[in-house]
């Protein structure tokens, strides 16, 4: 088997020991850990990235399967905890769009550094998100300094206004890194929060979304993520020459999507998202 797994935390290169070279597995590592699966020695370096983000709450070990899936398809993977899901944070209370923000500056500091390791194709890249995770990759594609070739999302949607007008109705909207759980807003946060949501919009950049082809996976009775503006965004980023393929679970919520279409994604991602760029 040619390839192997890299474990590294930001800045310290870990071992494998424990792990043969053709297992896929993960050390227990402490929170804040990047997790880089690519081939270590292979003359390849044209290999492109998919990097995965969490939902909120979770980890990097939550991406363990995604990763698994995409890796075993020839595709260099990262995992890596989302800000404010670190042991660097403790002992802070961190907003949601905090979160947003500061995820969006970590994947392009993973980009810049995978760039220097020359182990796969940093300049090709992609990325998979689950709920929160899915809103990183879908500001990522509007605002950040590089943008992704594709975005596949779990129960999230590009529509951070309304996201976060329903969802601070139903949950509230600081996450605490010492308790590990939600704390309130008050009225004044919480109007702070969608005026950012407001002004930082990915909905907004539909023309340029329209240019990254989009793989959405939403739950039809999803209480955070409206079905109906993803089928707008499907529309509207269509409307635009985009591509947009969206799988809706009927009787899906947020909490229990259901179906994650796994089998039909992994097949259809080569041809969406090529091993190489040179046709």
């Amino acid at each position: 088997m040619r390839r192997r797994y890299l474990l590294f935390t930001v800045f310290v290169m870990a071992g494998t020991a424990g792990c043969g070279q053709e297992e896929f597995c993960l050390e227990q590592k402490m929170a804040g850990d990047t997790v880089y699966y690519m081939d270590e020695h292979s003359s390849r370096t044209d290999e492109p990235l998919i990097i995965l983000c969490h939902g909120l709450g979770g980890s990097h070990r939550d991406m363990e399967q995604a990763a698994q899936n995409f890796y075993s398809r020839g595709y260099a993977v990262i995992t890596f905890d989302l800000y404010g899901h670190e042991e660097r944070d403790y002992g802070r209370d961190i907003y949601i769009h905090e979160m947003i923000t500061g995820s969006t500056e970590k994947v392009e500091e993973i980009l810049k550094d995978v760039g220097q390791m020359e182990v796969c194709n940093a300049d090709r890249f992609g990325m998979y998100g689950v709920s929160l995770g899915g809103m990183v990759s879908f500001y990522m594609g509007a605002f950040g300094d590089a943008a992704p070739e594709i975005i596949i999302s779990m129960a999230a949607s590009p529509d951070l206004e309304d996201i976060f007008c329903r969802a601070l109705d139903y949950v509230p909207g600081k996450w605490s890194v010492v308790e590990k759980n939600l704390a309130g807003l008050s009225d004044e946060e919480k109007e702070k929060e969608i005026l950012w949501a407001e002004d930082n919009n990915p909905v907004v950049l539909t023309q340029k979304l329209a240019q990254i082809p989009v793989i959405m996976v939403n739950g039809a009775d999803d209480e955070y993520m409206s079905i109906e503006l993803v089928r707008d965004y499907k529309a509207d980023a269509e409307s635009l020459g985009g591509s947009v393929f969206l799988y809706e679970n009927s009787h899906g919520t947020h909490g229990k999507l259901g179906d994650y279409h796994g089998e039909q994604i992994l097949e259809m991602l080569p041809y969406i998202f090529p091993i190489s760029d040179k046709g």
